[in-house]
């Protein structure tokens, strides 16, 4: 008799858990495969930014592989390592939550990496080599001409600026379409 009751009180609730629905705002989406292919696209051209980005870093750690003894790396290319890891997280991020707020986080977080390079690039270009950030992250110690360093962070924050723009863009007009 008691396992009955407790019976129909499950099955009663699965009823009503069934004809209950969820509202729009929390329902599962499925987005068109045009959309999901604008923001795989997206996130394609997030990881080509960031390797990019990441090339000086990469080419430093390359060098020092060969050396027999271990060398200490410079402190701006674990910055830059730091920075390609979190866009290659963003880009996944990207692929596997498709919606415009993610592209909204993408961007906030690409202008954040804009206004560190961008940061970088002034220091560089107006400051003298015995500045403390220059010689905290020691870019006083690279045989690069400074010259070099600046245009490469410029290159950079160029490279961060049109692809926030177009994710920023995409990502208004989506949510204007929704």
């Amino acid at each position: 008799m008691i396992i009955t009751n407790a019976n129909r009180f499950i099955c009663d609730i699965l009823t009503a858990m069934n004809q209950t629905s969820a509202t729009s705002r929390f329902a599962p989406t499925t987005w068109s495969k045009d959309r999901v292919r604008h923001v795989r696209l997206l996130a394609l051209s997030l990881v080509a930014v960031a390797t990019v980005a990441a090339l000086p870093a990469v080419g430093n750690l390359l060098d020092s592989v060969p050396a027999s003894e271990s060398i200490q790396q410079h402190r701006w290319v674990y910055l830059m390592l730091l920075i390609m890891v979190i866009q290659l997280g963003l880009a996944v991020i990207l692929v596997l939550y498709v919606d415009w707020s993610t592209l909204w986080a993408v961007t906030i977080t690409n202008l954040l990496f804009v206004g560190v390079y961008a940061g970088l690039f002034a220091i560089r270009v107006l400051a003298e080599s015995t500045n403390e950030i220059i010689s905290y992250l020691q870019l006083d110690l690279e045989e690069t001409p400074s010259g070099k360093q600046a245009m490469w962070f410029m290159l950079t924050v160029l490279m961060f600026v049109t692809q926030s723009f177009f994710a920023g863009r995409y990502a208004r007009r989506w949510k204007r379409e929704r």
